[in-house]
């Protein structure tokens, strides 16, 4: 979460994406891996952390260097298709880290899931990088402080950052308190409701992600910008799906709402995504998904 300002500065100035995207994705995977030799709790979390500072470079980069190989009209759903990426992987990320953890231990989990990034990184040289801008109009570089400045006057951005905290609260939430909430209401024991839950989250960040953009593609051959509106009515939706399913006491009705919730809360990843693209000019497009991505998890971390 630190990382990412940091990272995005060097990138929107110039230093090789290409390079940057490797090196996120090479830290991500060898501190995912190094879990397999941790000896203490000490030397876990130290790994735990190398993820989140691999992800960090990875995702900032990523999302500029993919707006730039593509026109305006086309990010909304590509960025939509990339968002989902994240449901899959922790969807392919259960199944087979608790197939190998069953059969041979967690240690050995960490180390067969860290170590093919290694190889995807490899992979990153082979990228022709379009450069900045690539289907935008001319732009100045700007310093840090020039770009916070040009980033907190423009209102659609402050609105996307506000969205984004928002959203990722109540994903969070949903996270952390749902299983503990049906474990008590329903009742079901709490393995059973923590794997409901992480089903129709998976399941739900897929479809959602993915259905957001379909519908905002469609939505924008007869409504100019309609991407504010798409991630509006998904997050009413969504609250309204929440609000009767906490009522509910009903296993079956609930977790079709909380699916629900789930789709509706995933449905805005493309439309804010690509929004947030094309309200910024290349040279600090980096630097403003970095602070949306410290936004964003500020809000998880709420």
């Amino acid at each position: 979460m630190l990382a990412s300002p940091i990272f995005a500065t060097i990138v929107d100035k110039g230093f090789s994406r290409k390079i940057m995207l490797g090196f996120g994705i090479t830290i991500w995977s060898i501190s995912s891996a190094a879990a397999f030799f941790a000896q203490n709790f000490g030397w876990f979390l130290f790994s735990r952390v190398g993820v989140g500072f691999g992800e960090a470079v990875f995702v900032t980069v990523a999302y500029g260097l993919l707006s730039d190989f593509y026109p305006p009209e086309k990010r909304n759903i590509i960025l939509g298709i990339f968002a989902s990426a994240g449901p899959i992987g922790a969807a392919v990320g259960f199944m087979l880290g608790g197939t190998i953890g069953q059969a041979y231990g967690w240690r050995e989990a960490y180390l067969f899931t860290g170590a093919p990034g290694i190889a995807l990184a490899f992979l990153v040289i082979f990228i022709k990088d379009p450069g900045q801008g690539a289907w935008d109009d001319e732009f100045d570089q700007e310093s840090l402080l020039q770009t916070l400045k040009t980033l907190i006057n423009n209102n659609i951005y402050v609105i996307i950052l506000m969205a984004s905290w928002f959203s990722t609260f109540g994903v969070g939430a949903m996270a952390d308190w749902l299983p503990t909430y049906f474990s008590r209401e329903i009742p079901i024991n709490m393995t059973t409701s923590s794997l409901i839950m992480g089903a129709v989250t998976v399941v739900g960040g897929i479809g959602g992600s993915l259905l957001g953009s379909l519908i905002n593609q469609k939505l924008h051959i007869k409504i100019p910008h309609p991407n504010f509106l798409v991630c509006a009515i998904g997050g009413l939706l969504s609250a309204l799906f929440a609000f009767i399913a906490i009522l509910s006491h009903e296993l079956v009705l609930s977790t079709l709402l909380i699916f629900l919730t789930e789709v509706c809360l995933f449905s805005s990843n493309g439309p804010s995504s690509s929004a947030l693209v094309n309200c910024v000019h290349p040279g600090i497009r980096a630097r403003a998904f970095a602070i949306s991505i410290f936004i964003a998890h500020l809000g998880d971390a709420v």
